[in-house]
């Protein structure tokens, strides 16, 4: 396989296409149809159905009835849950300064209509990419906590037992082999720790 027939390899992503004009769905829909793809009419519904439908990439209008893409993209980026999710504004507000405001409102990009649909793929493929790298990065940092967490506890109980040993002279052989067995343990469930951290 080449490196050009790869790229061109569908990816498993979740989108959800907000925009209030019906066309504008259908033409996003199937310019977007190697993914899972949802859809909302307004602010509101879109809303509706991130909890439930977790998508990878919002790609948002901007000029909806109700509530404007601005603020449904401030809504998405105040729910920590969706923190990774990636946010396209598609909108035919061109000037810099209501790009700026769609940056400023936590989008990750802004393709203003009419827009290239090869460009517009692009971008989405590359977005979801990105993400899954960024919750790959997050559940390593995830498991490192998780780790040092552990290792630290039993380092302390490690620890704990060499200090009696060394400060305790009247210390019996059968007291301190009994102290020694409690260290190989803890030492033996670190070890078992860090093993299957990187599993």
């Amino acid at each position: 396989m080449t490196a050009t027939q790869d790229a061109a390899e569908p990816q498993v992503g979740r989108i959800l296409i907000v925009d209030d004009n019906p066309t504008n769905l259908v033409i996003l829909e199937e310019l977007l149809d190697e993914f899972e793809i949802e859809t909302a009419g307004d602010g509101l519904e879109a809303l509706e159905k991130l909890e439930a439908f977790r998508p990878d990439i919002v790609v948002l209008d901007i000029m909806m009835p109700g509530m404007d893409g601005y603020d449904v993209c401030r809504r998405i980026r105040a729910n920590d849950t969706l923190r990774l999710t990636k946010i396209i504004f598609v909108s035919a507000k061109a000037m810099l300064q209501e790009r700026l405001l769609g940056y400023d409102a936590g989008g990750d990009d802004y393709v203003s209509k009419p827009f290239d649909h090869s460009e517009l793929l692009a971008k989405v493929r590359v977005f979801l990419r990105l993400k899954t790298a960024e919750e790959s990065d997050l559940l390593k940092s995830e498991v490192i906590k998780r780790l040092w967490s552990e290792a630290s506890s039993r380092l302390e109980g490690i620890l704990g037992l060499a200090e009696e040993i060394s400060a305790d002279e009247s210390l019996s052989p059968d007291a301190a082999r009994s102290r020694a067995q409690r260290i190989a343990e803890y030492c033996r469930g670190l070890i078992s720790s860090i093993a299957h951290a990187g599993t």
